[in-house]
């Protein structure tokens, strides 16, 4: 399956299909910021999970989506989503089989936002026959227009989008409103590897440990799971100079070398190889359009008196709402 979905999500012939609907959105809510009188942006955090589900649902569906988008409500979405992810925090330190068994309350709450998720995405999104654009066109004749796997996959990229995307661009914009010298002319490519390097939204890889082997004086039995902190190897001084502060130019390059990355492997928020998000360019490409066009219409302010705490909810959240302002230009 990976193979098939490789030339459509990391090539960019594959993204071009989908991007063109995606800029569509970020353009209407630039737009939406724009008219508004607001300064204080107390609801960015709601903004941008709409805006994220939106860029993907756009991308994936191409000018179908844009004739139904003001019918649907994707509020109800969103907060399952969002219970999915707080119930799968709970029951990451339990049994799957022994919650299921027992019927605990939180595998009750995990089950009924889940279905809550997927019975949205079936009632408005499961009809793939009409599409003339879109990435679901590609994905559909790459799985030989199976229907089923086809939504299976689209459910997956929708529900993953939903907060990861959303909440790295949140931190993002938090770190650029804290150093507003990096938003003139800025660089959102940089911007958002460094805020990933600081406040990695998913903060941990795992693996199970195929073959046996040694790290330092330490025997990994094959089998056994293996889990690496990305937030600890992307703050350590022996790889990222100067590494609690937030500084975009250390992943400029200079000639073949990253300026101030002494370890390019240090920092890996989509992991890698075989095993690496497939939505990783669909992702970037989202974030650096969405930052770029803001930045050239507001300057961003923070008003917080500290650093917001990340807290984990299966993925690295905000523990706080940020006090955010934004100046139109």
């Amino acid at each position: 399956m990976r193979k098939k979905m490789n030339p459509i999500f990391l090539k960019e012939s594959g993204m071009l299909r989908g991007l063109e609907f995606s800029k569509r959105i970020t353009d209407d809510l630039i737009q939406r910021l724009v008219d508004e009188k607001e300064v204080e942006v107390d609801n960015l955090e709601s903004i941008l999970h709409q805006w994220s589900v939106e860029s993907t649902l756009a991308a994936l569906y191409g000018s179908t989506y844009f004739q139904t988008r003001c019918q649907i409500d994707l509020n109800t979405f969103i907060q399952s989503v969002h219970d999915m992810f707080d119930n799968s925090a709970i029951l990451q330190t339990q049994s799957a089989s022994i919650a299921c068994q027992s019927n605990s309350i939180p595998w009750q709450n995990f089950c009924r936002s889940a279905c809550g998720a997927f019975d949205f995405l079936h009632d408005h999104f499961s009809d793939t026959s009409k599409l003339d654009d879109g990435m679901i066109t590609l994905i559909s004749n790459k799985f030989d227009n199976d229907e089923e796997v086809v939504l299976r996959i689209v459910n997956d990229l929708i529900i993953a989008a939903a907060d990861t995307t959303s909440y790295t661009t949140l931190w993002t914009m938090y770190l650029l409103a804290q150093n507003p010298q990096y938003q003139s002319g800025m660089k959102a490519k940089e911007a958002c590897k460094e805020s990933m390097r600081l406040f990695p939204v998913a903060p941990f890889l795992t693996r199970i440990q195929q073959d046996p082997i040694h790290v330092a004086d330490y025997l990994i039995e094959a089998g056994q799971l293996v889990l690496i902190s990305l937030y600890a190897m992307g703050r350590d001084e022996k790889y990222f100079p100067d590494a609690d502060q937030f500084k975009p130019e250390r992943w400029l390059r200079i000639h073949t070398k990253l300026a101030g990355v002494l370890h390019p492997f240090a920092s890996l928020p989509f992991s890698f190889g075989v095993r690496s998000c497939i939505g990783k360019k669909l992702a970037e490409h989202q974030m650096e359009y969405f930052l770029c066009e803001f930045f050239k219409k507001f300057r961003l302010e923070s008003h917080d008196d500290s650093v917001p705490e990340m807290r984990m909810k299966l993925i690295g959240l905000p523990d706080r709402k940020m006090k955010l302002k934004k100046i139109l230009l």
